[in-house]
């Protein structure tokens, strides 16, 4: 008997070996109908561009996304809304989203991934160009992750790369990541990746905004060199945590903290 998926992507079958190939927007749109089972996705051979025409993608992804070299064009907002390893379920799971450019024709509220829900996440070969905007922490890859102050968590960002403006009205404005909400055993690295754009913000401006957790310390590796966080604890009306780098760090980490602060 054949496993008919509806709504699914038409050709391919979900798996590692056989993803769902994603041809146009409607595929693209599609993967949101497939958010309760895990499935493998990747653009055909030959599709450079997808134009979302302005309209919202932000769909919700459980399992692997390859973009095989696409450029999402006249964006309006993320590709991915919530990233999950295991259907619905916080800190389970790996997933791997890689191999695409986002283009932001107007300002997004978000950056290329919303929210991260899997226990171990890979975001590789990502570019993202454009205007970010919005009112608190966000990002040009990752703006949020929750799975929860007990749970561990490992982040890897290698080889994605921004020249966008993230512009954050009442919270951090952030190159890398936005804010994560998780145990301080989580890792979190960054290799051969850059953020070269400016970030607007009140706050103050970082490249890994914030990791919540127990702990007063936990380390960040950038591009083959550990960073010690020093954070302070802090608690307002929306979160508790640390903020993991207090001050300014030295010179040569300027590219993972600001780039270019306005």
């Amino acid at each position: 008997m054949n496993l008919i998926l509806l709504g699914a992507p038409g050709a391919g079958k979900g798996t590692q070996a056989d993803p769902f190939i994603i041809a146009d927007l409607n595929d693209i749109m599609a993967i949101d109908s497939m958010s309760n089972v895990y499935c493998y996705y990747k653009v055909k051979d030959g599709v450079t561009e997808i134009d979302a025409l302005g309209r919202k993608i932000y769909v919700n992804l459980c399992g692997s996304f390859d973009g095989n070299g696409v450029t999402f064009k006249n964006m309006s907002d993320g590709v991915f809304s919530r990233v999950y390893g295991v259907p619905g379920v916080k800190a389970q799971g790996t997933v791997t989203v890689e191999n695409f450019s986002v283009e932001y024709t107007t300002a997004s509220p978000h950056g290329a991934i919303h929210y991260n829900y899997a226990e171990n996440m890979t975001l590789r070969n990502i570019n993202v160009t454009g205007t970010i905007e919005n009112t608190y922490n966000t990002s040009c890859f990752l703006d949020y992750g929750s799975c929860g102050i007990d749970k561990v968590v490992n982040v890897t960002i290698d080889n994605c790369h921004s020249d966008a403006t993230v512009i954050i009205t009442g919270g951090n404005a952030s190159g890398f990541l936005g804010h994560y909400f998780c145990s301080s055993s989580s890792q979190f690295v960054v290799t051969n990746s850059s953020f070269t754009g400016h970030l607007y913000s009140s706050n103050g401006v970082k490249g890994c905004k914030e990791f919540c957790g127990t702990s007063m310390n936990f380390d960040i590796s950038f591009n083959g060199e550990t960073v010690k966080g020093n954070g302070v604890a802090y608690e307002t009306e929306k979160s508790h945590g640390i903020t993991v780098y207090n001050g300014t760090l030295p010179e040569k980490y300027g590219v993972f903290t600001a780039a270019k602060e306005a």
